[in-house]
């Protein structure tokens, strides 16, 4: 259907222009600055990997916001654009880069920044940035 299609274009179209950005973006004490890749939180510097630079950009412009599985796939590994279903591996490659992002930038003292959401039966319904204090 040709409205479909125009509606997949525009929705592409909103999503370069919103990803080319290369203006850092902030929530509380953590910084994402795309031209050099690196995340800044207090006056601790991280080097971020490609996925994680991407998902970092996603989960700081969506802050507090629970983003899916899905979701995160779709913003690290963007090549994939048909809607099937994710494969277990691909669910796994992102609660992987999720959890060695966590790492990173959740500090041992400090409120964390990214949390795993979860349901009353335990099933993973994503993940959210939390704004941390500045």
């Amino acid at each position: 259907d040709i409205h479909v299609l125009e509606a997949h274009v525009r929705s592409g179209l909103r999503r370069a222009r919103e990803y080319s950005s290369t203006t850092p973006v902030t929530t509380g004490d953590l910084t994402y600055d795309p031209v050099t890749g690196a995340a800044l939180r207090g006056s601790r510097r991280f080097s971020l990997s490609l996925i994680e630079r991407a998902i970092t950009a996603l989960g700081i412009r969506h802050a507090g916001q629970v983003l899916s599985v899905d979701e995160l796939w779709r913003a690290a590994w963007p090549k994939r654009a048909d809607d099937t279903p994710l494969h277990p591996r691909e669910i796994h490659s992102v609660e992987v880069a999720m959890s060695r992002l966590a790492a990173k930038l959740n500090g041992p003292d400090e409120r964390p920044v990214v949390v795993s959401v979860a349901d009353a039966r335990r099933r993973r319904l994503g993940y959210v940035f939390q704004t941390p204090a500045p």
